[in-house]
């Protein structure tokens, strides 16, 4: 359950991210880096952003993207030699309209396209070996129904999965019963199926070959199902909670299973792991009280802390010998052993993360050559340990691959090989200091030949120096102007002002009515017109020049060109007619208008 509520806040996280997620700045820097080598540059007139350089982009999870809720982006180059989209990296870029990404990319981060309502086609390189959880969300395509294609399975109709290209995104979390994942299918991303209660059956085709992180976690419906050997890679809680399995073969095309990849599937009661498989994560089988057989392969490498803890076999108080817990040739957990002394078992190959954790009796424990890894944390905390007995050469022990946190327990033991012994290491620290930046604090880190570290000394954060500001884009009468404000010291942007629309100037229009004459003779056989010219006196306008009749006598009529029309059958006399002359200003100009009397005499 809490491992439910878990995904559930993470996912409405992500959804919420508008009031959690640090909003970036309205205006876009023309250039900038975006990771440790890798750079952008963006035109302004085009909205264009070009993204390049090698490697990975910074990780904008904890931090905002330069290029989060900018609406200007409207187009996405990155550029070959680029590895990542990074998460969050285009969060609410609403204006974005297309990506071009090449084949070196390989991850696409959780959030990195979120909200980019107008991006409306995608298309994906084929490298790709992972796309994060909601990655591509709230797109106009994910939004669009046409992109989910229907699936009817059983009695079920309308079942909606959503591809990109040979890519798995998402499905519906409402999906019911049985389907059969389309042929040509690469990766099933992560959170694809997740929350899928209903799901029963699933076949995987032998093209796919990444099953995401918690791609089928909370499945809890979800029967056996068989894994191709196509698969290479199985995330991180990948099939967290699926309560329904019984039986679990992982074949060897797969390399690495990743953390609590099968954690809490309360029915599994059988799991082979075929001949080829190297890795197994952190607690990836752990919580599975029915868990009784299980088959590991000589290919493994390492085996991660408390992989198997609180399973059946676990809980058998007849597979603990001494204290310890053995699985074929793999040590996996001797928490449990308060000797002074231990002697590691004949053609053990891996000690396990977590193995002695906390085993504070423990002085002195004699290994086997036969022993390939030592995985995290192994010895740590193993706080009385001062002699390691290890049944091969110096040289054969420094091939022993040692997971991290066991640095300081077994280099401080004397390691007593067959032709010889490695002496406690004593620690010689080399100092380098890390001058304090406008927005990092100061540093000296201390380090030793051996790999250990420590770092003290610390010295607050110089802050950042402003500059008075410079005009980086204009103000114009139609659009507004950005003042941009920078660190002296550093030349990163502090902040931006928005310069207001330049003020429209006063029209320059000279208009005046002019006295024309109409002869009656004329007037009493048809209407007489009035050309504009004869009629006003029109000078300096700005805009577009406009005629509207205000007041005057009904057989009088007043064009928006300015011309008059007299009708017939006015008598003789002296007539006097307002006319609202009009200029429609421009882009620096205002509109006026000026009412003028026209005369118009009959005779």
């Amino acid at each position: 359950m809490k491992k439910f509520l878990s995904v559930i806040l993470s996912l409405l996280m992500v959804i919420a991210a508008a009031s959690t997620l640090p909003f970036a700045a309205s205006a876009l820097e023309p250039s900038g880096s975006c990771g440790e080598n890798v750079t952008y540059s963006f035109n302004t007139e085009t909205g264009e952003l070009t993204i390049c350089g090698s490697g990975e982009m910074y990780d904008y999870e904890w931090s905002s993207s330069p290029f989060q809720n900018n609406s200007n982006i409207i187009s996405v180059t990155v550029n070959s030699g680029v590895t990542d989209v990074s998460n969050y990296a285009f969060y609410n870029c609403t204006g974005l309209t297309s990506i071009k990404l090449p084949e070196s990319v390989k991850a696409i981060g959780k959030g990195a396209f979120y909200n980019c309502t107008s991006l409306s086609n995608l298309s994906l390189p084929n490298g790709i070996v992972s796309i994060g959880v909601s990655a591509f969300s709230n797109t106009a395509y994910y939004n669009n129904e046409d992109n989910w294609e229907k699936y009817t399975n059983d009695d079920y109709e309308d079942q909606e999965v959503l591809y990109i290209d040979n890519y798995l995104i998402r499905t519906k979390s409402s999906f019911l019963g049985s389907y059969e994942i389309k042929a040509g299918t690469r990766i099933i991303a992560n959170s694809a199926f997740s929350g899928s209660k209903y799901l029963t059956e699933l076949d995987i085709p032998n093209s796919v070959v990444i099953i995401g992180d918690d791609a089928f976690s909370q499945c809890e419906g979800l029967s056996d199902i068989s894994i191709p050997n196509s698969v290479i890679s199985i995330g991180k809680e990948a099939f967290y909670g699926c309560n329904t399995f019984k039986n679990v073969t992982v074949p060897g095309s797969v390399k690495s299973i990743g953390r609590a990849a099968f954690i809490n599937c309360l029915g599994l009661e059988s799991v082979v792991v075929s001949e080829g498989v190297e890795s197994i994560g952190d607690s990836a089988f752990r919580h599975n009280n029915l868990l009784t057989n299980i088959s590991l392969p000589s290919s493994l490498k390492s085996i991660g802390a408390d992989a198997f803890d609180n399973t059946g076999y676990y809980n058998d108080e007849n597979n603990w010998y001494n204290g310890a817990l053995y699985l074929d040739n793999y040590l996996l957990n001797a928490q449990k052993c308060t000797a002074e002394s231990y002697t590691v078992n004949d053609n053990t190959q891996v000690i396990a993360g977590d193995a002695f954790y906390g085993c504070k009796s423990l002085t002195s424990i004699t290994i086997p050559n036969s022993v390939t890894s030592i995985g995290k944390s192994a010895f740590d905390y193993c706080s009385s340990l001062t002699d390691v007995y290890y049944d091969g050469t110096k040289e054969q022990w420094s091939t022993i691959k040692i997971g991290d946190g066991n640095s300081y327990y077994l280099t401080k033991s004397t390691i007593h090989c067959t032709d010889g012994d490695i002496e406690p290491h004593t620690h010689s620290y080399a100092s380098t200091v890390t001058a304090p930046t406008c927005t990092e604090q100061g540093y000296t880190t201390h380090t030793c030949e051996c790999g250990d570290s420590y770092v003290d000394t610390y010295v607050d954060a110089l802050g950042h120096k402003s500059d008075k500001g410079t005009v980086t884009k204009k103000a114009t009468y139609t659009a507004t102007g950005v003042k941009t404000y920078k660190c002296t010291v550093c030349g990163e942007v502090i902040k931006t002002e928005t310069i207001a629309k330049l003020p429209k100037k006063a029209n320059t229009l000279v208009a005046k009515g002019k006295t024309a004459t109409v002869k009656f003779a004329n007037l009493k056989k048809k209407n007489q017109t009035v050309t504009q010219k004869n009629a006003f006196v029109v000078s300096k306008a700005q805009g577009k020049v406009t005629y509207k009749k205000a007041s005057g006598n009904a057989k009088i009529t007043v064009s928006s060109a300015g011309k008059l029309t007299v009708k017939k059958g006015l008598k003789k006399g002296t007539y006097k007619i307002k006319v609202k002359v009009t200029a429609a200003g421009n882009t620096t100009y205002k509109a006026v208008t000026k009412t003028v009397t026209v005369t118009i005499k009959v005779k």
